[in-house]
């Protein structure tokens, strides 16, 4: 696999279909992404890992094993530490996902905190790490509509900073680019057809896309412009 670069947003396929990979810390966009390339790509499916860690969870718990996910990673005093501990309990649930959408020869996207750089840079078709912009528009994705009954306070926005920091240093220790929500969002829309992120070699034409309502795009609704200028990875400070 090849990481998301500056010129394509994806490497050399395995498979006819991608299986795409977007991390990044809560409120960088990830659902919203995914949800976006799942309509204006033409994918097939689309998984959250948090729902993935609800399964394994409830799974352990039945057996008198809950381990480490049982809770949020902004809930924990090291919310680092419980992020890397969560993401290797979790990896053999979410390589099972690939393995399977590759092996059916299907197309997937799997977004969450959980896709941490360092475990997943060459496990898919296709990385994207979102980082978060300023803190007041980030603060406001983070409790924006998606997640009606759940409130975060400011210790534990503070813990999602922490995590959202570590994305970026670890991505760049390991030469992966990160990328605000607009950057792509703003590739998607210079070519609906997926040429513009390297996707065109995937895409099953026999179909006809929908195109994207931005009615329906809570970053859009957000405040987030993703016609406005992206920055290049090194610029992004």
């Amino acid at each position: 696999m090849m990481v998301a670069t500056e010129d394509s947003l994806i490497g050399t396929p395995h498979t006819a279909k991608p299986v795409i990979l977007i991390g990044g810390a809560p409120g960088t966009g990830k659902t919203s992404l995914a949800n976006r390339l799942l309509v204006e790509l033409d994918l097939d499916h689309r998984i959250g890992t948090g729902f993935v860690r609800a399964i394994v969870a409830g799974e352990r718990a039945a057996l008198g094993r809950a381990g480490t996910l049982g809770r949020h990673t902004y809930e924990s005093e090291d919310p680092i530490e419980l992020l890397l501990a969560q993401a290797e309990e979790l990896s053999p649930a979410i390589d099972a996902c690939i393995s399977r959408a590759r092996g059916e020869g299907t197309s997937l996207v799997i977004e969450g905190t959980h896709l941490v750089p360092q475990l997943y840079h060459e496990r898919a078709d296709c990385l994207i790490v979102l980082v978060a912009p300023d803190v007041e528009v980030h603060a406001a994705q983070v409790r924006g509509g998606r997640h009606t009954l759940r409130s975060i306070d400011d210790e534990q926005f503070r813990a999602i900073r922490a995590l959202d920091e570590f994305y970026g240093r670890s991505a760049a220790e390991l030469g992966v680019p990160t990328y605000l929500y607009g950057e792509v969002i703003a590739r998607v829309r210079a070519d609906r057809g997926g040429a513009a992120l390297g996707l065109a070699q995937f895409r099953p034409l026999s179909r006809q896309v929908i195109p994207y309502s931005d009615t329906y795009d809570p970053m859009v609704r957000s405040g987030i412009d993703p016609d406005e200028p992206f920055l290049e990875p090194d610029e992004q400070g």
